[in-house]
């Protein structure tokens, strides 16, 4: 129902003009829906998360989850976990410098979920591309599942509609241009 708050297992960077993928397992979220008019009967998380504010400052951001788990630069290093989706989330890098990625926020609200012959929880690719000096990025959500998962079944659409235009906070002061000082 928000975004979630994911670090890469090693921190990397991203070149001006370059892209990088990540993959980024997501705990699921449980809806029962009830009657004709499928009312909500329960919403709830298969694992509660902790609460953590993304932004540069305290005035600016947002409340995500904190994920406990890493994104992955290679597939085969996720380990497979049946209450949990994965996600291949590619970087764009529109600036002219080069960034370092050491903290990100999936915007899983706007992602479907789907489900592959292995029976593999995956979620709809995410792009978010970055322009010079911001914490805010374009989000493009791909249509269907991705290619990693092969043949798959949607299993629910996203809680929120991308609209082309969308542009989410994807990035804190964690991500910054190399050689700036930290907070």
């Amino acid at each position: 129902d928000r975004s979630v708050v994911a670090k890469p297992r090693v921190p990397f960077h991203i070149l001006p003009g370059q892209t990088a993928k990540v993959y980024v397992s997501t705990p699921l979220w449980i809806e029962v829906k009830v009657g004709r008019a499928l009312r909500i009967l329960i919403d709830i998380p298969t694992r509660r998360l902790s609460d953590t504010w993304f932004g540069s400052s305290t005035r600016e951001g947002e409340v995500a989850y904190a994920l406990k788990t890493h994104a992955r630069v290679r597939l085969a290093e996720m380990p497979v976990r049946t209450y949990r989706t994965i996600t291949p989330v590619v970087f764009q890098n529109a600036g002219t410098d080069v960034l370092e990625v050491d903290r990100m926020s999936l915007p899983v609200p706007y992602i479907a979920l789907y489900a592959n012959q292995e029976g593999q929880l995956w979620t709809q690719a995410v792009t978010l591309k970055r322009s010079e000096g911001s914490e805010m990025a374009e989000l493009d959500v791909k249509k269907g599942p991705p290619k990693e998962a092969g043949q798959s079944q949607r299993l629910s659409e996203a809680r929120l509609k991308a609209d082309a235009n969308v542009v989410v906070r994807a990035f804190s002061s964690l991500l910054r241009s190399f050689g700036e000082e930290s907070a």
